[in-house]
C-alpha cells in the first residue's frame, strides 16, 4: 500500500523524510501495515487449514511479489524514474489527482507506454505487473504452500508469440520446447476429436505437440509472453474487488453513468477498448486463466443477462465486484463510512454463487457436501440387461443378435446402463474437490480476491 501514488499523494503533507523507505521512496508505515494484516491472514489460514485438513488452501504472497517491482525494477522491464507515477493520472509528483482521477477526460491524462510503469491509475496495476504477479504466484515462489504441493505436475512456460484476433474458433498452436510456437494456417480438429482418437487407442507418439486456444474477440497486439501450464484445473470461480472483476461493476452500473473503469483510456492495451477491468489491460486471473489453458473468466453480471446460456459447461465465473467489501455494508452504515461504489459485499457474492450452483446439475450432491459430508459412494445403474423382468418383457421383440452369448442378457439394455454410468462418473469427477486460494490483499477496507479453483480429476 505504501507503493500507491494514490497514498503517496494523500499522505505527502504529513509525512517526512524519515517515513520514506531510502530504497525505493515508498511510505514505510503504510507498508508494515500490509506486512502484519498479512501475518495476520496467514495465522487465519493455518487455523481453517487445521479446521478442514482436507481443503488445500495457499496463500498468495502478493505483497512481496510486488515489492520486487520497486526493488529491481529494470529486471522486470520497468523504469526506475516513473515506479511510483500513476501512468493515468490528473498530474502532480506521482501522477495522481483525487480531483482528476483516470477516466475523467480531458482532466486525466494519460502515458504513451504503460508496460513500463508498475501504476495504472494511483491504485491500481499495470497489464504489464499482472503479468509478473501471475507468473509468480503460477510457479509458486509467491505460494505458501507450494502450488504444487496440489498440482506436481504443474509447469508453466513462457513464449513470445504475437496474438491475432479471431472470433471464438479453435487454432492448432505447434509447439517446439526449443523454438517459438508456429501458428498452422488451417482450423485445428475439434478438441472431441483428438480425445476420441486417444480413446480408441491412438498411441501417443501419433499424437502432435499441440495445445489448444480459446481466441476471443481481441486485437492485433505486439510480442506477448504466454504460458502454457499443464492441466490440473477445470475451471476458476473468482471472488473479491477491483484486483479480480472482469466486469461485473459496470454491467451493475446504471449504462448513462458508467464507471471510470468503465470509460477509456482503461483496457487499452489488450482489449483496446474499456471491459471494467481496473487496468489498462488484463488481471491476474486473467493471466491465470490463459496460463492454465482456460477462458478468461466471465462476470457472474453478464451470467445472469443471459439467462438462456448453458451454465453446466462453464470454465468458470467471476463474483468478484470493484470497490466490494469483505464485510457486509451494514457493518460500515453503523460506523458512519460510506461505500459509494458498490454494495455487493463478499455475501451478496456469495449468494449469486449459491444461485449460480442452483443452475448447474449434480447440485444436490453439493448439498450433502455442504451439509458436512466427508466421503459419499453414488451407486451407478445395474446390468439391466440381465434382470428377468426385463428379458420377459423384451423377449418377443428381441432376435439372437440383441443377446450377449456369453451371458445372455440384452445387449442394449446394458450399454445404456453403461452410457448413464459414464455420465454419472463425469458429473462425480466434475463436482469432486473444490480448491480455495486465497491471495493476499493491498485495501484496507475491500476483501481480497479469492477463487475455488475445480482440480481435474487423475485418470
Amino acid at each position: 500500500m505504501g507503493c500507491f501514488p494514490g497514498f503517496l499523494t494523500k499522505y505527502k503533507r504529513t509525512s517526512t523524510q524519515k517515513d520514506y523507505d531510502p530504497r525505493t521512496g515508498c511510505l514505510n508505515w503504510l507498508n508494515e501495515f500490509s506486512i502484519h494484516h498479512n501475518e495476520l491472514l496467514q495465522k487465519e489460514l493455518a487455523r481453517i487449514r487445521h479446521l478442514h485438513p482436507h481443503t488445500a488452501i495457499i496463500y498468495g504472497d502478493y505483497y512481496n511479489a510486488v515489492m520486487r517491482f520497486y526493488l529491481f525494477p529494470h529486471q522486470f522491464g520497468f523504469a526506475k524514474e516513473w515506479t511510483l507515477r500513476a501512468c493515468c493520472g490528473g498530474g502532480g509528483p506521482y501522477n495522481f489527482n483525487g480531483s482528476a482521477l483516470c477516466g475523467s477526460v480531458p482532466r486525466a491524462t494519460c502515458c504513451e507506454n504503460p508496460s513500463v510503469y508498475v501504476d495504472w491509475d494511483g491504485v491500481h496495476y499495470t497489464e504489464a505487473a499482472h503479468k509478473w504477479i501471475a507468473q509468480g504466484l503460477l510457479e509458486g515462489s509467491y505460494t505458501h504452500p507450494h502450488i504444487k504441493t496440489i498440482c506436481p505436475s504443474l509447469s508453466v512456460q513462457y513464449y513470445e508469440y504475437t496474438e491475432l484476433s479471431f472470433h471464438g474458433v479453435g487454432f492448432l498452436i505447434a509447439l517446439n520446447m526449443n523454438q517459438k510456437p508456429n501458428l498452422i494456417a488451417k482450423r485445428a480438429p475439434p478438441y472431441s476429436s483428438v480425445v476420441r482418437g486417444l480413446r480408441d487407442g491412438m498411441k501417443p507418439a501419433r499424437v502432435p505437440d499441440t495445445f489448444y486456444i480459446c481466441c476471443f474477440h481481441v486485437p492485433l497486439v505486439k510480442k506477448e509472453i504466454r504460458g502454457l501450464a499443464s492441466g490440473c484445473f477445470d475451471s476458476i470461480i473468482s471472488f473479491g474487488d477491483s484486483l479480480a472483476d472482469t466486469g461485473n461493476l459496470i454491467q451493475l452500473s446504471p449504462p448513462n453513468n458508467p464507471p471510470l473503469c468503465g470509460r477509456p483510456p482503461y483496457g487499452r492495451t489488450f482489449f483496446r477498448r474499456s471491459t471494467g477491468r481496473a487496468s489498462d489491460g488484463r488481471l491476474v486471473i486473467d493471466f491465470i486463466a490463459e496460463s492454465l489453458g482456460l477462458p478468461l473468466v466471465e462476470p457472474y453480471a453478464t451470467w445472469k443477462i443471459t439467462a438462456e446460456k448453458d451454465w453446466s459447461s462453464t470454465k468458470g465465473v467471476n463474483f468478484a465486484v470493484g470497490g466490494a467489501t469483505a464485510l457486509d455494508p451494514m457493518f460500515f452504515d453503523k460506523r458512519g463510512i460510506q461505500n459509494l461504489a458498490t454494495n455487493a459485499s463478499l455475501g451478496i457474492q456469495l449468494d449469486w454463487f449459491k444461485q449460480f450452483l442452483a443452475r448447474i446439475p449434480g447440485t444436490k450432491t453439493k448439498e450433502l457436501i455442504k451439509l458436512g459430508a466427508k466421503t459419499m459412494l453414488v451407486p451407478g445403474d445395474l446390468a439391466i440387461g440381465c434382470i428377468p423382468l426385463y428379458l420377459t418383457q423384451y423377449r418377443t421383440s428381441s432376435t439372437e443378435k440383441d443377446y450377449d452369448p456369453r451371458t445372455g442378457c440384452l445387449n442394449w439394455l446394458n450399454e445404456l446402463a453403461m452410457y448413464h454410468n459414464e455420465l454419472l462418473q463425469k458429473e462425480l469427477s466434475r463436482i469432486r474437490s473444490f480448491i480455495l486460494v486465497f491471495p493476499s490483499s493491498t485495501e484496507t477496507i475491500t476483501m481480497p480476491p479469492f477463487a475455488f479453483i475445480t482440480p481435474r480429476p487423475i485418470r
